[in-house]
């Protein structure tokens, strides 16, 4: 008897379960809207816009195959809609991977199209692991011979460590922490305004001192975005955030952010880094981290 896997999708639940002996079929649509970071093969420019990828997965214990389909991609003032091929795809029961796809309309090469579990949604963050987490799409592709895409989402919630530096009252000392109990959460506006973005810090603590208990959330509103083949890039300098308690927003001069900066670094785009300057250079602060797993 083969494992049984429970995992959320957007579009549904899907339940894989089956006996040795016996063939199955599952069909599943899995849908997701995501952000599309374009690049220019012939001039290197970039331009950003949403599109929705929908998954059309049939599972079988004599092989698991789909159709992706592709909606709504603006790239200057043209619409893409285009489907793939029926072709076989991998999976672990968590993660669909589709690889050197093609298409009966469209050029598609060094294609690749995964669709995982979001276990940082934001609407279950701090729930890693949970059955419910929707399903997102990770892809790069060159379409037709002209773009290279790759997908990225408007609110993205980044986990890893957190390293901060921070002189002690008490002593005057420089103390450092290390911990994994901070989450970062980007939110973009593309297509409205792909200029800027907004970084919240979630369950925010920066010192040791057992008195300074975690933040519920510092919003850090009005970075400027750079979107480039290279990554996405966010920076910003001297901003007053918000402090958010209970669904209540208070700005805080106090804890100024005297600088900040966000970058992605995998090609896949799911993998950053943030270093932050916070309070009059009281604390500094470097994170590392990631959105989901990429399955190569």
């Amino acid at each position: 008897m083969k494992k049984t896997t429970l995992y959320g999708g957007l579009a549904g639940l899907l339940i894989l379960s089956a006996c040795s002996k016996e063939s199955y079929y599952k069909p599943a649509t899995y849908l997701d809207k995501a952000v599309n970071v374009i690049t220019s093969l012939d001039d290197n420019t970039t331009q950003v816009s949403t599109a929705v990828y929908a998954f059309d997965l049939t599972f079988s214990d004599k092989g698991n195959y789909g159709i992706i389909s592709v909606s709504d991609l603006t790239i200057d003032t043209e619409k893409y809609n285009f489907v793939t091929q029926q072709q076989n795809f991998s999976s672990d029961g968590f993660y669909e991977l589709f690889t050197n796809v093609t298409s009966p309309t469209v050029s598609l090469s060094n294609s690749s199209f995964l669709l995982t579990p979001y276990f940082n949604n934001p609407q279950v963050v701090g729930a890693e692991g949970s059955a419910n987490s929707p399903n997102i799409v990770v892809a790069q592709y060159t379409l037709n011979n002209k773009y290279l895409i790759k997908t990225f989402h408007n609110n993205t919630v980044f986990t890893g460590i957190t390293n901060t530096s921070y002189i002690d009252r008490a002593t005057g000392e420089e103390q450092k922490m290390e911990t994994n109990g901070i989450k970062y959460l980007l939110e973009l506006n593309v297509p409205d305004d792909s200029g800027k973005a907004n970084l919240s810090m979630i369950d925010a603590k920066f010192s040791n001192n057992p008195n300074e208990r975690p933040k519920e959330k510092i919003v850090v509103p009005g970075l400027d975005v750079v979107f480039s083949n290279e990554g996405i890039v966010a920076t910003g300098e001297n901003i007053v955030p918000t402090m958010v308690e209970g669904g209540e927003g208070t700005p805080v001069p106090a804890f100024i952010i005297n600088e900040i900066e966000f970058k992605t670094t995998n090609p896949e785009l799911t993998d950053c880094e943030i270093t932050f300057i916070v309070a009059n250079y009281q604390y500094n602060g470097a994170f590392t981290g990631k959105y989901t797993e990429v399955v190569k």
